[in-house]
């Protein structure tokens, strides 16, 4: 399948081949953990502690999963750049459509198309280590692996492969489905991690604790499957009560933790972003029929927003009950997720593909597929546009020093450094 808009790249997963699995090791001084909480919607820890021990939830580290957290849900506990600052950037070896993550000890994990996963120290660039999931894989969706308390790296990659790494950069077991996946979502509370695949199959495996005598985790055990008919090429978020928010051809789904669908809601065309869950419960979504979408926690629309042109930028949901997501018009939109109505805009040069980042002051940050990476303050005053003569899919990230991290199509890392000024 191939998404309309400029410059676009055909979805198709590309050549895999079984490769061998290595770990380069470099020597660096690490920096020291720092402990975040991340908020669900409606309170409460996002990486609650479920029975049987650690390796079940997920990391509480500065950014450790797609859009932050299990709903796609919060902002950045650090205060992010203030200028266009370059700390470093690191060439890979292939497009960094992946979004990173950052675990502890100040290490960001990101991977590229080239089907390669790069432990990278953030405070020096220092590539710690490289894994090779055996092929290349991937197109213009920006999907990111998941950080679990254990430290495990949990990465969708190659050869429709979920490959779970340690810090070290081994690899302890891998999930094989049927189709190019989408970002894992870990459900801390229940020990619970969902996959879905392009093709729009959905499954549930528990996760189990560490072996005693070896110290290593076994391979998740699978509870169910669940075929949705459509391709799916957004992915799974996860409201407080458990229920996972999925995309399937136009619409969304409401799947129950025992995997049946409690409902579906049918948009007006394409969904090719994934859901997000606002404080109130309202599931926020955009469609190629050029609409955001506010929906009850029932299934039921509760607003519509004319965006009047295409959104392939996933919305996050933030504090203070908004929402924030990009448009094909170069804006990130700031609304009341419970009531569509607009808060701000923020204008850029170029199609909006990223995701919007806040941070714990307020500041929020974006990419263009112009090759411009926006700092706006909470008042809408630009504080950056750093230009670069590449395309931007990536979703970012941001660390605990608040150093901004995303990749471009041409193979760079980019990051930018953060503001020493701690957020208030």
């Amino acid at each position: 399948m191939q998404r309309g808009g400029e410059n676009d790249r055909c979805k198709q997963s590309r050549a895999r081949g079984r490769g061998a699995t290595r770990a380069r090791l470099a020597v660096a001084v690490l920096t020291t953990t720092v402990a975040t909480v991340l908020l669900w919607p409606h309170g409460g820890s996002a990486t609650p502690a479920a029975p049987g021990g650690v390796g079940l939830r997920l990391a509480s580290t500065p950014w450790p999963a797609f859009m932050l957290s299990p709903g796609h849900f919060g902002a950045a506990p650090a205060r992010g750049p203030q200028s266009a600052s370059v700390r470093w950037r690191v060439k890979l070896e292939g497009d960094v459509t992946p979004g990173p993550v950052v675990g502890a000890r100040g290490v960001a994990y990101v991977a590229t198309n080239a089907g390669e996963l790069h432990a990278i120290e953030v405070a020096s660039g220092v590539q710690l280590w490289t894994f090779s999931g055996g092929g290349k894989y991937g197109s213009d969706l920006s999907t990111s692996p998941a950080i679990l308390d254990d430290g495990t790296v949990l990465w969708p990659g190659p050869r429709h492969s979920l490959f779970a790494v340690d810090p070290a950069g081994r690899e302890l077991w891998r999930l094989q489905l049927r189709d190019d996946l989408l970002s894992p979502l870990v459900d801390g509370r229940r020990g619970r991690l969902y996959l879905s695949d392009q093709s729009g199959l959905v499954r549930a495996y528990a996760l189990q604790a560490a072996d005693p005598d070896t110290g290593e985790p076994p391979e998740p055990r699978l509870l169910w499957h669940l075929e949705l008919h459509s391709q799916t090429l957004g992915s799974p978020a996860l409201a407080p009560d458990g229920t996972i928010y999925e995309t399937a051809g136009n619409n969304v789904l409401a799947i129950t933790p025992s995997g049946r669908i409690r409902w579906r809601f049918a948009a007006g065309g394409l969904i090719e972003v994934s859901p997000a869950v606002a404080q109130d419960g309202t599931v926020v979504v955009g469609s190629n029929d050029s609409m955001e979408y506010g929906i009850t926690p029932r299934g039921r629309a509760r607003w519509t927003y004319a965006i009047n042109e295409y959104t392939y930028s996933s919305p996050q949901t933030l504090p203070g009950g908004r929402v924030a997501f990009g448009d094909h018009l170069g804006r990130v939109n700031l609304l009341d997720a419970r009531t569509g109505r607009v808060i701000r805009r923020f204008q850029g040069r170029g199609q909006v593909w990223t995701s919007a980042l806040l941070d714990g002051a307020g500041d929020l940050y974006f990419a263009t597929r112009h090759g411009d990476v926006y700092g706006f303050s909470d008042s809408g005053r630009r504080l950056f546009d750093y230009r670069l003569p590449t395309t931007f899919d990536s979703y970012p990230a941001l660390a605990a020093d608040g150093t901004l991290i995303i990749g471009d199509d041409s193979g760079e890392l980019l990051a930018l450094a953060g503001s020493r000024r701690p957020a208030a």
